[in-house]
């Protein structure tokens, strides 16, 4: 997003289970020895019919989708159930061999989380596809399986592959805890403990890798020009883009920093320090433009 140059690396934001997995099973009427596959279904626009046939003997698949059935016509065979629409899906994690479905950031973040491995199927037109599915393979949590396989119910040698590896993340996964610190550290006007680098580089990185996987082999990938400007030219995302801006302004006898503080009740911290906050500037211009219309 260009109107936030401020990029901090944290560690995964990632929800955990709250029960054990012994608990998780005995409220699924799993037995305790039986294999455990769940099943992500959010993402596939098909409806999926299933047969028993396809888990190999001694598995058990949990299917996740919103309470609805995987096929409203077909019932569910006797070695799958339906998970509850408000089932808190880290608990299953904790509870399973191995997870089957799309890449998300969600999915990946919690497998890692909770040392599962994800049988993931490719999903079209996705560009963060690519950095989940790397993240998962370094630490050994990835299995694709193909479309046809999974659309045929040919699950068995993926779910036998996926049991045999070791995922291992061994990295903090206390993000948002690390994120609200720091949005805490920000509102009390500590700017003193930001990050100093420059992102940029890393940014359109990522911004040119994406254009390059929605893009033919034929076609020309270029830094669109939103991202040089640091906003869509066609698009009114505020009055002002940065503190040059709203001093300029001031200076023209169009409202300056001091008549935008007055609208807002500073609850802790210096007021002075939002001169080092440009997008937060812009952020309050913004919702007072909104105010005022």
């Amino acid at each position: 997003m260009p109107a936030f140059t401020a990029i901090e690396d944290v560690p995964l934001v990632v929800r955990h289970a709250r029960k054990f997995p012994a608990q998780v099973r005995e409220e699924l009427g799993i037995p305790p020895d039986a294999r455990l596959a769940v099943l992500i279904h959010g993402g596939h626009k098909a409806e999926l019919r299933v047969t028993e046939d396809f888990l190999p003997p001694g598995w058990i698949c949990v299917a996740c989708n919103g309470g609805r059935p995987l096929c409203p016509d077909m019932p569910l065979p006797s070695n799958f159930k339906l998970a509850p629409a408000d089932v808190y899906t880290p608990d299953l994690w904790a509870a399973c061999d191995c997870v089957i479905g799309k890449i998300g950031y969600g999915t990946m973040s919690e497998c890692l989380a909770h040392a599962r491995p994800l049988v993931f199927v490719r999903r079209d037109f996705f560009n963060e596809e690519p950095f989940l599915r790397k993240m998962l393979e370094v630490h050994g949590a990835a299995v694709e399986m193909k479309r046809r396989d999974f659309l045929e119910g040919h699950w068995g040698p993926y779910l036998q592959r996926a049991c045999a590896l070791t995922p291992r993340y061994n990295a903090p996964t206390n993000g948002a805890e690390v994120v609200a610190a720091r949005l805490e550290q920000i509102a009390r006007g500590d700017a003193a403990g930001a990050i100093k680098f420059n992102p940029m580089t890393r940014l359109r990185d990522t911004v040119v890798f994406g254009y390059l996987m929605a893009t033919p082999k034929h076609g020309r990938v270029d830094v669109p020009d939103w991202y040089v400007n640091g906003a869509d030219p066609n698009r009114r995302l505020g009055s002002y883009r940065n503190l040059n801006d709203v001093f300029a302004a001031g200076a023209a006898g169009a409202p300056g920093i001091d008549p935008l503080l007055r609208d807002w009740n500073i609850l802790a911290g210096d007021p002075k320090q939002l001169q080092h906050l440009p997008d937060t500037l812009a952020f309050l211009q913004l919702l007072r433009d909104f105010d005022s219309h």
